[in-house]
């Protein structure tokens, strides 16, 4: 059951890693003015999207993570993108051509267009993880605070955890490729110890 909720969560940080280094990339690679090339952009962007890619197969072939480990790797995850985002608004904030644009001109300017998207999707990605951690650690507290009290009891959250709302998950539990998904998820766990 969990699996599947980190699953979640490690798929919606891989889309926002991948639009982070995609606008890093496009950005650094523009003649006119790129972006600075900043190896904490490229070690957060793409690090995390390998590390998520790596922990959506291994869960698909029944590997698992502690919730403290997924906590702390979510944690790290937080405070990088985060930094990232900051960073990113300070060299746009620090641009010589941007200081002298009004702000309608500053809109249009592609370096300033560049480095907000960055910024949006390193906070929308520090969003995810701070998201996957607080879950994590919650997990992690309630189990050992006597709401699991045997390992093969089934563990019900306090709240009831929902992808976006509760419409859209209704939508998406009724989708064959998600029923297909979580089945083919389902079949290839082992069962362990979180």
């Amino acid at each position: 059951m969990i699996e599947n909720i980190w699953l979640i969560f490690k798929f919606c940080e891989l889309i926002a890693s991948i639009c982070g280094a995609y606008f890093h990339i496009v950005g650094s690679l523009n003649q006119m003015e790129p972006l600075p090339h900043n190896s904490l952009y490229c070690i957060t962007y793409i690090g995390f999207s390998i590390y998520s890619l790596y922990a959506i197969v291994s869960t698909y072939f029944g590997e698992t993570i502690s919730a403290l480990g997924e906590g702390i790797i979510a944690s790290i995850g937080v405070v990088l993108f985060f930094i990232t985002a900051i960073c990113s608004l300070s060299h746009m904030e620090s641009d010589l051509h941007l200081l002298h644009l009004t702000q309608l001109e500053e809109v249009k300017h592609p370096y300033f267009q560049t480095t907000l998207s960055q910024s949006y999707c390193s906070l929308v990605a520090g969003a995810i993880f701070l998201l996957h951690a607080q879950l994590a650690f919650d997990y992690m507290v309630t189990r050992k605070s006597g709401y699991i009290e045997t390992e093969e009891a089934t563990w019900e959250p306090p709240l009831e955890i929902v992808f976006f709302s509760e419409n859209f998950q209704e939508k998406l539990m009724n989708t064959a490729v998600y029923r297909k998904f979580i089945t083919i998820l389902n079949a290839h766990q082992t069962p362990s110890a979180v």
